[in-house]
């Protein structure tokens, strides 16, 4: 019985400990353009499947899916339910920010999205000079082996002006306090902004009264492809461009980082390649050492 006893014990750590652990990645798909020559989406779409079944992530924070883009994923995902909706219903080629999850390691408690704007709840607004809607997905998830309960968002910040990335990272910090408040977090994204920008300083202050975020690269113990650019442009001699991120707020551990360099020969998964990470639910909130900004909204 003592045997019995202590393999069943076993079982259960080893099931806890592994549901404490979730494979988050991001990835900016690129749009379907006809303009892409060998690497449009049709050519494409058999190596992001076989990229998918190799890594077999929990959870996907997709940017620029298109309407018929969503439909290819769905068919070639189906262990995964998605949320997000499109954020301008009225352009032939809507685009997405959906975040993909794994339907029998999660439970879907809440889903929504808002808008990058002045105006977040108002469906399509466009957010200072921005060139496009902008929009954030996320959900609340439960771990069905854990219990785990957790927020992620998912985004993709104007690719022009400088401006409303500035402010997009402040709406974002005041809706994920509004929705989430202190509860585990997890942001993905294209941000179309570096770590030298003030745009990623936004995000990753330890603002007073809102709870910081980490980008999960400063955080990791092991690493692959930490040197490397995450966007490529069809190109394998691209400049160093480090604009996608997974950030974290206290409630996790980071175990592994990795940028998946995936392209056949003159093939590109897409011209950007998808992040990912390792995280481990913490028992406490990690502190932050930083100094603390009284009233961050007015810098």
């Amino acid at each position: 019985m003592r045997k019995i006893a202590y393999f069943i014990s076993i079982i259960f750590f080893f099931a806890c400990s592994q549901g404490k652990q979730v494979k988050v990645a991001t990835f900016n798909v690129r749009y379907n353009s006809a303009n892409d020559g060998p690497n449009i989406w049709s050519e494409r779409l058999p190596l992001i499947q076989s990229f998918l079944s190799k890594e077999y992530f929990d959870i996907i924070g997709m940017q620029e899916v298109t309407s018929q883009q969503l439909l290819d994923l769905q068919r070639i995902l189906p262990e995964y339910s998605f949320a997000g909706m499109a954020r301008d219903v009225k352009s032939e080629n809507d685009e997405y920010c959906p975040i993909f999850y794994k339907k029998e390691k999660f439970s879907l408690l809440a889903k929504s999205q808002f808008w990058l704007s002045e105006t977040p709840e108002i469906p399509e607004s466009i957010g200072w000079d921005g060139a496009f809607p902008r929009i954030v997905t996320w959900v609340k998830l439960k771990s069905n082996l854990s219990g785990h309960i957790f927020f992620v968002f998912n985004t993709h910040f104007d690719h022009m002006s400088e401006m409303a990335r500035e402010q997009s990272a402040i709406v974002v910090m005041k809706k994920i306090k509004e929705i989430a408040d202190y509860a585990p977090s997890v942001l993905t994204g294209d941000f179309n902004a570096d770590k030298s920008s003030k745009t990623y300083k936004l995000l990753t202050t330890n603002w007073n009264t809102y709870i910081s975020f980490v980008d999960t690269e400063d955080l990791a113990k092991k690493f692959v492809n930490k040197d490397s650019t995450t966007f490529n442009g069809y190109s394998k001699t691209a400049p160093y461009v480090k604009i996608d991120f997974i950030l974290v707020n206290g409630f996790f551990s980071v175990n592994n980082y990795k940028i998946h360099i995936e392209r056949e020969d003159e093939l590109f998964i897409s011209d950007h390649y998808p992040v990912s990470v390792t995280l481990d639910f913490l028992f406490e909130r990690r502190s932050r050492q930083d100094s603390l900004i009284e009233n961050p909204w007015q810098q």
